[in-house]
């Protein structure tokens, strides 16, 4: 435990010492949640979660694995480190060969982490590292996915820069480009569309079109780049609804005046 302690607190003279003493380098100790949350992991970790690079240095000089997860859902340092925006932690992982693509035990990886908590510097060293940014998780959603629809302006255009498939679709069909006109991102979805992202792509389950979900949410903003874009209005989702139809019957007169 005083090896974990050192570790969580930063002291790279203490983990020294702790090892040289015969602590082991995977030494697992609590973490310092919630009772009802608390789980066992690795000393790294730890370290990782400090932002202490000395102590991460120190641990996998004599040994430690990279790749070790926590006991509760099987999260490795590299999930944290990109959980929690820490990419110097990150790439001192990477470079000790730590699995880019390591999959917890809900099939979430280090990049679909970065890219729900918006962590564009931890993307691009996964990018450079030649992680996989079309694994999705069990949500079925991609890092564009994800970053779509949070709003992480940065972390999409890492993507999209990187030749992500902006065409990737999660559980429901639906695209980044559909995540955008649903939460109402015209920056995101300007992007998208700049990046030759279908504007006109009708969701695998439902039919629905970016332009329909635009205007169901009443997303004007993404709605008006649409149009300017030149998508096609009169498709019909599976229900036979127009985007028309569906700005009626959500009482979005603005969105409606729009497409009339």
């Amino acid at each position: 435990q005083l090896l974990y302690e050192a570790a969580f607190d930063g002291q790279p003279e203490v983990v020294r010492r702790a090892l040289d003493a015969g602590a082991d380098a995977d030494a697992m100790g609590e973490d310092d949640g919630d009772e009802e949350d608390a789980h066992m992991q690795p000393a790294l970790t730890a370290a990782v979660q400090c932002g202490s690079v000395a102590c991460m240095r120190v641990l996998l000089e004599e040994g430690a694995d990279p790749n070790k997860g926590n006991d509760f859902d099987g999260s490795t340092p590299a999930h944290v480190a990109a959980t929690s925006d820490q990419p110097d932690c990150l790439k001192v992982l990477l470079d000790a060969s730590a699995d880019k693509d390591k999959s917890d035990k809900h099939g979430t990886t280090p990049a679909v982490c970065a890219a729900i908590t918006g962590s564009a510097d931890c993307l691009r060293l996964l990018l450079e590292a030649g992680a996989d940014m079309e694994k999705a998780g069990d949500t079925g959603k991609t890092p564009a996915c994800h970053a779509a629809a949070f709003g992480y302006t940065e972390c999409l255009r890492v993507l999209l820069d990187a030749d992500g498939d902006k065409e990737k679709t999660d559980a429901s069909g639906l695209t980044p480009l559909h995540k955008a006109a649903a939460a109402n991102r015209p920056e995101h979805l300007k992007r998208l569309l700049e990046a030759g992202a279908d504007k006109d792509g009708a969701a695998a389950i439902g039919g629905f079109t970016p332009m329909l979900l635009a205007s169901q949410q009443g997303s004007i903003e993404c709605l008006r780049l649409l149009i300017e874009a030149g998508a096609d209005a009169s498709i019909e989702d599976e229900r036979g609804r127009t985007p028309a139809y569906c700005a009626a019957c959500g009482s979005e007169s603005e969105c409606l005046r729009l497409l009339l």
